[in-house]
């Protein structure tokens, strides 16, 4: 049946686009209507503007309808998208109904749409906008496709980034308009008490933005606040305190105060990068918080309510978004947070497969399905009561979370990519070896080739056969080919030659794993088992990009630990791992050990 359908006609008919699902105008009960914790990109209201919109929905009612979707979980209910103030306060008044548009939407869909439905009201507060950019942050999205959805330039996004890391209380003030977004900006900068300290006496002393800035100024150059060793500063004649005396004490540099801003700043500065550069060798990621949005990132911890257990945690260790990040707000000295997460969806992910996980562990042999769960998180059962006081929602949610829990899946390793394309190229070579002396391999891939440069396919496709011929589906393609005989593929060769002298269109793709006639390289390499010790030798090169435990690991899994100690003596690699990556990189280059045999991680493939 495969081989009748797969060398019969063709047919080059576009096939018809997927229409979208229309919204749907409706008026839902209140109580239907559910949140999702940390959904709402707005967090500050003015507190006037508030009191406003409760009495008009008081009297007149909600006249621009909220945005709902149908609930992913519970049958009959909705989960809000956009107009949680209009509900909110709809419940308050008590109001029991209220006019929504209901769309289908996705998780991801669902978190754009509240986003550019709050950027496009009219009293959308800087705070609320820097909040909304902070919350698509946090699922994953950078900083390009932020400003693709809000319609910001890069300049306007950080500035509404900045916003974030002020304080309730500058926030508030802002949104009351007791203060100016040039104070909330400068406040910004400062740690959350000095925050406090300084918005108290804008207000007492009606502080302009040009003499707040000048405060401050003042403050970045208090020698207490400076971040690099003040050893030198004690005898420099820009030292204030030198003024006074010419044996400043360690006590004294408390109020000094440095007289020279460019060598302050310098010194700083270089201090930090210091830092950043000494981190990066150890961590994939490394940023300092004036960088990133306040709560776009979190701890890996092993156990507790975050806990993501011993097993992820460590593989963390190997992903492209563990890091590190350095605090360069105003006196905090460079401090340092390690075993950072950058990428929240994930880590959400991991600590709730690991809740559950527990929570079978834990789960008597009987079944409790119609029981609730007592093994959640106490913090986080209340948090979810909370949200919903609807008996049936409440009853789903504790069947759901009684059901086993599947082991989660430990993150893959967050290889270089520079290495994933040494990798792949590797690939490439192994298969254009394997194809040069394979007949059928040969014949496969000039079909798929003339298939897809033609844009032909079967009229009768075979099921399973891929939508089109790119990316990955090539591959998928291929190995449904590699089921017909030499002589059906012969055939079919000619037939489609012979369109494709009627019909010529070509297509281009590039060089990874993901493309076109790389999926086909890497699945050539696959499911011949062509041997890549054959293409690939480690060197001190290959180990450049990765950080220096990545690259210790490989160099113990290849031998090379073990033969560096026989020449130099017990401990001598474990001395070289501990010191800098210049000096492990430049021993592995300077040493005769032979690396041929070893694939390491990433490069080997699984059938």
């Amino acid at each position: 049946m495969f081989a009748e359908a797969i060398s019969g006609g063709y047919s080059t008919k576009a096939q018809a686009p997927v229409t979208e699902q229309a919204e749907e105008a409706s008026i839902i009960a209140t109580d239907r209507i559910h949140k999702r914790e940390g959904h709402n990109p707005r967090r500050i209201r003015s507190k006037s503007k508030m009191s406003d919109l409760r009495e008009s929905i008081r009297d007149k009612g909600v006249i621009q309808p909220i945005l709902v979707r149908p609930h992913p979980q519970i049958d009959g209910e909705y989960e809000l998208v956009a107009g949680e103030t209009r509900l909110l306060l709809s419940r308050e008044v008590g109001r029991t109904e209220i006019p929504a548009l209901i769309k289908h939407l996705t998780d991801e869909e669902m978190l754009d749409y509240a986003a550019t439905e709050n950027i496009q009201r009219i009293d959308m507060s800087p705070v609320d906008a820097g909040l909304a950019a902070q919350a698509l942050l946090a699922q994953g999205k950078d900083k390009e496709e932020v400003c693709r959805i809000m319609g910001w330039t890069p300049a306007f996004f950080d500035g509404r980034i900045q916003l974030t890391h002020c304080c309730d209380e500058v926030s508030q003030a802002l949104v009351d308009e007791k203060i100016a977004l040039g104070h909330a900006q400068l406040l910004s900068s400062l740690r959350e008490t000095s925050q406090k300290n300084a918005l108290q006496a804008i207000l007492e002393k009606n502080l302009t933005v040009d003499q707040l800035s000048k405060i401050i100024s003042g403050m970045a150059l208090t020698l207490k606040a400076a971040a690099f060793d003040l050893t030198d500063c004690q005898t420099c004649p820009h030292n204030s305190n030198t003024q006074t005396s010419l044996f400043a004490d360690s006590k004294s540099l408390g109020k000094a105060r440095c007289l020279n801003k460019e060598c302050f700043n310098k010194k700083n500065q270089n201090h930090l990068d210091s830092v950043k550069a000494d981190l990066s060798e150890s961590f994939h990621r490394v940023a300092f918080t004036s960088e990133l949005a306040a709560g776009t990132t979190t701890v890996i911890v092993e156990s507790g309510t975050y806990g993501v257990g011993e097993e992820q945690a460590t593989a963390c260790q190997s992903c492209e978004h563990y890091g590190a990040t350095i605090d360069n707000t105003l006196g905090s000295r460079a401090a340092v947070t390690k075993n950072v997460c950058f990428n929240l969806p994930c880590h959400t992910n991991k600590v709730q497969e690991h809740k559950n996980l527990i929570a079978t562990d834990k789960a008597p042999a009987t079944d409790n399905s119609d029981k609730p769960a007592t093994q959640v998180d106490t913090a986080t059962s209340e948090a979810k009561a909370t949200e919903t006081t609807d008996n049936s929602a409440s009853a789903a949610k504790s069947k759901a979370a009684a059901k086993p829990a599947k082991k989660p899946e430990v993150a893959k390793s967050a290889i270089p990519r520079k290495i994933v394309d040494l990798h792949h190229q590797v690939h490439r070579t192994a298969a254009a070896a394997h194809v040069y002396e394979d007949d059928k391999t040969a014949l496969i891939i000039s079909v798929l080739s003339m298939m897809s440069d033609a844009n032909v396919e079967p009229d009768k496709k075979p099921q399973g056969w891929p939508m089109n011929l790119t990316g990955e589906n090539r591959a998928k393609a291929a190995a449904m080919l590699d089921t017909l005989s030499m002589e059906q593929l012969t055939t079919m060769q000619r037939r489609i030659a012979a369109k494709v002298m009627q019909k010529a269109k070509s297509s281009f793709g590039g060089e990874n794993e993901k493309d076109a006639f790389g999926s086909v390289a890497v699945w050539v390499a696959k499911s011949r088992e062509v041997d890549l010790t054959k293409h690939f030798t480690m060197d001190s090169e290959y180990l450049e990009p990765f950080t220096k435990p990545m690259a210790t690991q490989r160099l113990k899994d290849s031998g090379f630990a073990e033969a560096y100690d026989k020449e130099h003596g017990e401990k001598a690699f474990a001395k070289l791992a501990a010191g800098k990556k210049g000096d492990l990189i430049k021993a592995v280059k300077d040493s005769p050990f032979d690396f041929a045999g070893y694939l390491p991680e990433g490069l080997k493939l699984k059938a």
